[in-house]
């Protein structure tokens, strides 16, 4: 984790779970920068694959179901890790 006055950032490596390819080898990275107006996140997942993902019809599914599964959970972790920063920022 990185830590300064208007930025923050974390990669950590994507280990487990019943849907990740173990040889994926995907990593999940986190940046916040503030800047005048408001803090701006951005998140990026990389080399994530499902198991059998290399099928269509596994790809498929999970970009039907899951994909938006982590991307609701994803957002409401981002909202909650910028609260606690304006928090931190603004000394309470």
């Amino acid at each position: 984790m990185t830590r300064g006055p208007t930025r923050r950032a974390v990669r950590v490596a994507v280990e487990g779970g019943l849907l990740v390819s173990p040889a994926s080898g995907a990593s999940l990275g986190i940046l916040f920068t503030r800047g005048q107006d408001s803090p701006r996140a951005s998140v990026e997942l990389r080399h994530y694959m499902p198991r059998a993902g290399q099928f269509a019809v596994v790809d498929w599914v999970y970009r039907q179901t899951q994909v938006r599964v982590h991307e609701r959970v994803g957002m409401q972790y981002v909202r909650q890790l910028r609260h606690q920063w304006l928090a931190d920022t603004d000394g309470g």
